[in-house]
């Protein structure tokens, strides 16, 4: 038996030298054709995936984007997403070699999302081959495995389907693309000694900067570089790093000017975006933020459930001594003794580590707080350091002189299934990414309770409900509805949206009960007398997150009597419409808000066929805003049934003259044939005949 175990070893280990030999001629090449295969293979469907988010803000709506070439004169003196007119804030942000790619996209593509997504998969390739060239600059020949297995579990690791997938996240994607750019001529400044490749890549350096501030990250890397692959003393290692921070204040210089020209106020970091600020207790947070880093390690780890979302409420609030807490403090001591037990040593698994956490630590909470709690695209960059610390960590568990037979192939398995199963996690987490609706919907699994999450899935199933007004899609809406008037319990506009879900179920009760809310918590908000409406987690902070939104939605407390009165007419209650119509009034201080009252009055007042008072309500919306659709089709209407047919004639011509709907020109047949006009009557049959055709 042991004759025959030997004979198999010897077997494998002549194999192997075999098939080293045969690789090692053409190494390189099969490596970046593997790598570029594998990038392909797995985002190969992104040409399918539209666009998402704040996409609309970084493109969709940006005007300055739409200027493709022309416009990157304003992309390079304005804030982040300037372009956005829609905007009431600014973003505190400048990348401008972002913002320009997307105007160069434009200009070849217009707004087809298909092109976008081709460049970004573009350049995802050719980071992962560049760090591939790089890693085999800095690990030479001998160590190639090392650089090849880092480079291909970077390639396909799931954590990145955000980067690649979400249009918005090219700002990740690129500064990390140029800050490998010049780790890369670092590296052949290393190999060659020659001066003029630390110069190119300090030109390379700022370029991330201007992509996204994540890669001043790099300020730490790159002096890091040359302590553990050259044999440069400290001295020389700070002198190297001077071009580095002469790239990194120009920068700096270049973002205070244009920030400091920008007029709107800076977007508020809000509670939905950063469950942290509500926390207010020391121990649950730093609890939370040991959590949030322990989340961040799992998903370098094993990344078995995905979302976009991170938002509230989705991040469990725990204690500093809560077990999942203490877990990630042990985990990043294991990380710090290895660190410490091969610094000196300069292993790769070190400097990979090392990397790693100079990723994290501007997201970490603990340095400095960041807009977002967390998030998969944050771990971009952090992760190239753990997939060079985990490449590193198998090899050398295959090449250490104890290595037994049994147990390289016990690693051999264990890293094949983490292969596979990467490749299978990327590979079938592309399609989520193909619109809202389908990336809340996959994503609801495992962030139930987002905000952000059911505000999108409830704005799909509410208007789904009004259109089809089933059951089923009724109770879908209302699910969501529930979940929004618990997790933003004290916005006006869902529970508005509750009390209509409940009125189209036939439940009176429940849906006066949710539209008293709206209405009372409307009433507060703007009379800003909601200091009495804290809860154990919404505090005043809230509230006032809360206020900008419902002012967004409600210019004034008119508009909230507009919208439920409106709730109330779609389910033909116009008498109680009326009501709310002429509540709303008295608020209305704006004349488009007048408008919009008396033109609602005048079509409730037309449905219970009380047409002089329609009339009065139409002929004030008309003095306001002359020509208005609605305002002449219901003009025309009571007229007809006035037995005014001349006038009804009048003002079915003028709605006609906006909007040519069948329905009118129904009517202006009826009134043509009663006022004895043939030739008209004729006429508007002959569209009818031609619309038909």
């Amino acid at each position: 038996m042991p004759n025959i175990y030997h004979t198999i070893v010897e077997f494998m280990n002549n194999w192997l030298l075999l098939l080293r030999s045969k690789i090692s001629q053409h190494y390189n090449l099969s490596a970046v054709l593997l790598i570029i295969g594998l990038c392909l293979g797995i985002y190969h469907r992104v040409g399918q995936l539209g666009f998402v988010f704040d996409d609309s803000r970084a493109i969709v709506d940006n005007s300055f984007v739409h200027k493709g070439v022309e416009g990157i004169p304003h992309l390079l003196k304005t804030t982040l997403w300037k372009g956005d007119t829609t905007m009431n804030y600014a973003i505190e942000a400048y990348r401008p070699l972002t913002m320009i790619s997307f105007a160069l996209d434009y200009e070849l593509f217009g707004l087809e999302p298909a092109g976008f997504h081709w460049t970004q998969l573009i350049f995802y390739t050719l980071l992962c081959v560049f760090s591939y060239h790089t890693l085999i600059l800095l690990l030479g020949q001998q160590r190639r495995y090392i650089a090849l297995l880092s480079s291909i579990i970077f390639t396909i690791h799931p954590i990145h389907t955000e980067v690649v997938c979400n249009l918005k996240s090219r700002d990740e994607l690129l500064s990390l693309f140029f800050a490998i750019c010049a780790l890369y001529n670092v590296a052949r400044h290393i190999k060659t000694g020659n001066v003029k490749y630390k110069y190119f890549a300090a030109i390379f350096y700022p370029l991330g900067l201007f992509s996204k501030e994540t890669a001043v990250v790099f300020l730490g890397i790159i002096p890091l570089t040359y302590y553990f692959f050259s044999s440069l003393r400290v001295a020389d290692i700070l002198k190297n790093t001077i071009p580095f921070l002469v790239g990194f204040a120009i920068f700096m210089l270049v973002r205070h000017l244009v920030l400091a020209n920008e007029s709107l106020p800076w977007t508020p970091i809000t509670h939905a975006q950063n469950p942290l600020l509500l926390i207010e207790t020391w121990s649950k947070k730093w609890g939370t933020i040991l959590y949030i880093n322990g989340k961040y390690l799992q998903l370098m780890l094993f990344p078995y459930q995905l979302t976009f979302s991170y938002f509230y409420d989705d991040i469990p609030f725990v204690e500093i001594w809560h077990w999942k807490a203490i877990l990630t403090v042990m985990g990043y001591l294991t990380i710090g003794y290895y660190i410490f037990k091969n610094f000196k040593s300069k292993d790769v698994g070190a400097y990979g580590l090392l990397c790693y956490l100079a990723g994290l630590s501007i997201f970490s909470h603990v340095i400095i707080p960041f807009v977002n709690a967390m998030g998969e695209r944050l771990a971009f960059t952090m992760s190239w350091g753990w997939c060079l610390f985990l490449g590193a960590f198998v090899v050398k568990l295959f090449t250490v002189k104890s290595s037994v037979f049994l147990r390289k192939i016990i690693t051999s398995i264990a890293t094949a299934a983490l292969l596979i199963f990467f490749i299978h996690k990327s590979y079938a987490r592309v399609p989520a990414w193909k619109d809202i609706i389908t990336l809340c919907s996959i994503d609801e699994k495992v962030s139930p309770n987002s905000v952000f999450l059911n505000r999108f899935l409830l704005a799909a199933a509410y208007e789904k409900a009004i259109i089809k007004r089933d059951p089923i899609s009724i109770a879908t809406a209302e699910k969501y509805a529930n979940n929004m008037t618990k997790l933003d319990s004290l916005d006006p506009f869902y529970w508005i949206k509750k009390g209509h879900l409940f009125l189209l179920k036939g439940d009176l009760e429940q849906a006066e009960h949710a539209l008293e809310n709206g209405l009372r918590f409307a009433s507060y908000y703007f009379n800003e007398s909601f200091n009495e409406f804290k809860t154990d987690h919404i505090e005043l902070s809230w509230n006032n997150y809360t206020l900008k939104r419902v002012k967004i939605y409600y210019p004034s407390l008119g508009y909230v009597y507009k919208h439920i009165g409106e709730v109330f007419f779609d389910v033909r209650n116009y008498r109680r419409a009326i009501s709310l119509f002429e509540a709303a009034m008295p608020h209305m201080t704006s004349e488009i808000g007048k408008f919009y009252i008396n033109r609602d009055l005048g079509i409730s007042h037309l449905m219970i066929k009380k047409y002089d008072k329609a009339v009065e309500y139409f002929a004030k919306a008309d003095s306001i805003r002359a020509g208005d659709y609605y305002v002449q089709n219901g003009l025309g209407n009571c007229y007809f049934r006035m037995k005014d047919y001349k006038r009804a004639n009048e003002a079915f011509e003028k709605a006609f003259s906006k909007y040519k709907t069948a329905e009118l020109l129904q009517n202006l047949i009826a009134t043509n044939q009663l006022l004895g006009d043939s030739a008209k009557v004729a006429y508007y049959k002959g569209l009818i005949q031609n619309r038909n055709e």
